[in-house]
């Protein structure tokens, strides 16, 4: 059958299950059932990676009982396994058993074959490079599974992934916890310590609130550093500021940062080396939840954000998935672009989230996520002027991004979730088109020229601005009376440079120096002027973009 997409209601409904499930097997259990009724399919299940393997941790139409308590898989083999390598949701309407390796293992064969199962489908729980296990749906005769079923088995399996992160890295929080407790029980004063320790650990994501508890226990500076020794956060809990020399450093997790360097006036006791340690230990572990948080939660804000650019917007869908991530995006809202200077590729995660909690702070209702090499932030602005937001932009926000460069381009305002992508790419294209002018400069580019295309300006709309700036140079291009907006494009790209233009066009300076005099004349402007100048460099900078790439209608 073709599945609509689920109604909002409903999945509202699983989700606030999900968010209400106090362990990995209560989540898998109620998508297991969610997935099987919405499916309308036989039997559903969820099998979550512990090391290598994959145990059933939630079910619903089983047969027997020993299918739940017996079925083991490792990880990568079957259906699952493929799902897991392709990173979505697969299906087989009549699996082969005979060409499977699970014909190794009778006893798992025996249990498939007890269960009746013949038409299959599985859609991985990933978040970033890691796995936690796959989610099955299972029909009892042969059946095609259709694309839109596919992409709702990926979604549930995406919200499941989201929270069985959360409830396994509580479970490693409680198990660590207890483990450390015990160590230290030797000491009475660093028992009491590391109480105090943990206690602010499980309250709080943010290891500077742990970093400064300890600082000023044990009077030291503390510096967080990456592998190549860049300080990323620094606590003293020195009263008068000291030459510090290192104490003592370790290197946490090697997926982590780099390690944690302890500075102070004295050597360490050894109840105090078991404090640092132990401080080294829970600060890594809250590295690992804070990434691990991450990870899921790009996952799910990038897929919402695709869908956000679809040419048809579902916005009550929509809304109800952005509250899941914690989210309110109502009107009216603009788009913020972040990107580095010369970057390309993906952003680095340590700036995303830094970004990230940095938009947070200031806009709570705000979503941020990394897409495509960008940082992107949609904001919700009602109670913010332009000017209070690009103050804080340019005041706090790229300031505070350590060791990179950044630049920031925010979209004009809209009133609806159906109009931000006009907001995102109306800053996408000042920023794409941004290259060579100062960040004082692009306030006045993008008041100057882009505020005068509507919000969903297309790219026919772009093209007739700059044909009314240019209009008349290419007219007299295209009836061989010269190559002037060739000439404008060389001229502006050499900073106005005479002599490096005639260079890069292999012509005469002279012809030149012609040329643009009677751009000059044509145009009936002056280079000397720096308005006339700037409106008609940036309609050069539009068309060469027009001609290079391939627009969507925004």
């Amino acid at each position: 059958m073709v599945l609509e997409a689920a109604p909002a209601v409903e999945r509202s409904k699983f989700q606030r299950k999900l968010l209400a499930a106090r362990t990995v097997t209560e989540a898998a259990y109620f998508a297991a059932e969610h997935a099987r009724r919405l499916l309308d399919s036989d039997l559903a299940w969820v099998g979550v990676r512990e090391d290598a393997i994959m145990y059933m941790a939630g079910s619903s139409g089983l047969r027997t009982a020993e299918m739940m308590s017996a079925w083991k898989l490792e990880l990568g083999l079957g259906i699952g396994g493929q799902a897991i390598a392709e990173g979505r949701a697969l299906a087989d309407p009549d699996y082969d058993y005979q060409d499977d390796p699970l014909l190794e293992y009778p006893k798992r064969a025996r249990l498939i074959n007890q269960e009746g199962i013949v038409g299959v489908a599985a859609a991985p729980l990933l978040a970033s490079e890691e796995t936690f296990g796959v989610l099955y749906v299972g029909q009892r005769e042969v059946r095609h599974f259709e694309r839109s079923e596919l992409s709702e088995l990926e979604f549930i399996a995406d919200c499941l992934t989201t929270t069985v992160a959360k409830l396994k890295s509580s479970e490693l929080d409680q198990e660590t916890i207890r483990r450390l407790s015990e160590e230290l029980k030797e000491n009475e004063d660093v028992v009491y310590q590391t109480r105090v320790l943990l206690e602010t650990a499980t309250q709080t994501e943010e290891p500077e609130r742990v970093m400064e508890v300890v600082a000023h226990r044990l009077q030291v500076r503390l510096d967080l550093q990456d592998d190549a020794g860049r300080v990323l956060t620094s606590v003293s809990g020195i009263a008068v500021d000291i030459s510090p020399w290192e104490l003592w450093a370790v290197e946490t997790s090697p997926l982590q940062t780099g390690r944690l360097v302890f500075y102070g006036r004295r050597a360490f006791t050894r109840a105090e080396m078991t404090l640092a340690k132990t401080v080294v230990n829970v600060i890594d572990l809250q590295l690992m939840r804070k990434s691990a948080s991450l990870a899921a939660e790009m996952r799910l804000s990038n897929r919402f954000f695709e869908r956000l650019l679809e040419a048809e917007v579902d916005e009550r869908a929509l809304t109800m998935d952005a509250a899941l991530l914690g989210a309110r995006i109502e009107g009216p809202l603009r788009a913020l672009v972040v990107r580095a200077v010369g970057q390309t590729g993906t952003a680095p995660s340590s700036s995303v989230g830094t970004v990230r909690d940095a938009i947070r702070r200031y806009f709570p209702d705000s979503l941020a996520l990394s897409y495509r090499g960008d940082i992107i932030g949609l904001l919700p602005v009602a109670q913010h002027s332009s000017k209070q937001i690009l103050g804080y932009v340019g005041g706090e926000l790229l300031p505070g991004i350590r060791g990179t460069q950044y630049r920031a381009v925010l979209g004009p305002k809209v009133h609806s979730l159906g109009e931000l992508s006009g907001s995102y790419y109306r800053a996408l294209l000042t920023l794409d088109l941004s290259t060579g002018y100062e960040p004082e400069q692009l306030a006045t580019l993008y008041d100057r020229t882009l505020d005068a295309f509507p919000a969903d300006a297309t790219r026919e709309t772009i093209q007739r601005h700059v044909n009314s700036v240019l209009g008349s140079l290419a007219d007299r291009d295209g009836s061989g009376g010269g190559d002037y907006v060739k000439t404008l494009i060389a001229y502006f790209a050499e900073d106005r440079h005479l002599k490096r233009t005639a260079e890069r066009l292999h012509v005469h300076l002279n012809t030149v120096r012609y040329r643009v005099e009677r751009i000059e004349e044509i145009l009936e402007i002056s280079f000397r002027d720096p308005d006339q100048r700037f409106r008609v460099e940036w309609a050069v900078r539009l068309q060469d973009r027009l001609t290079r790439t391939q627009w969507a209608s925004h």
